[in-house]
């Protein structure tokens, strides 16, 4: 099964994300980490989780809360750690509605 991506591109506007219809993989600045890309989606919360990252620590990152509007090329991603806000080290280079 093939799935169709729609790709936003670093040189578009940036659009203010206030909700999700579908999961959305963000990929990362590649600065040799083992984490290039992460899928989201929306939780009942209104905040966004993490379903996939990769290559690697899938296990480490699989579940964690995210700010869906730091979702935007350019930025870093906001994560919550023991709840509380903390910036993901590498920037989003890209932004796929899956």
């Amino acid at each position: 099964m093939t799935t169709k991506r729609k790709t936003i591109e670093a040189d578009t506007q940036p659009v203010e994300r206030t909700s999700f219809s579908n999961r959305v993989t963000v990929e990362f600045e590649d600065k040799g980490q083992d984490v290039l890309y992460m899928t989201l989606e929306q939780t009942t919360s209104g905040r966004g989780k993490v379903v996939e990252a990769g290559p690697f620590q899938n296990e480490v990152y699989a579940g964690m809360q995210v700010d869906l509007h730091s979702v935007e090329v350019g930025r870093k991603l906001i994560m919550f750690y023991q709840g509380a806000p903390n910036e993901f080290r590498y920037e989003i280079t890209k932004v796929l509605e899956v």
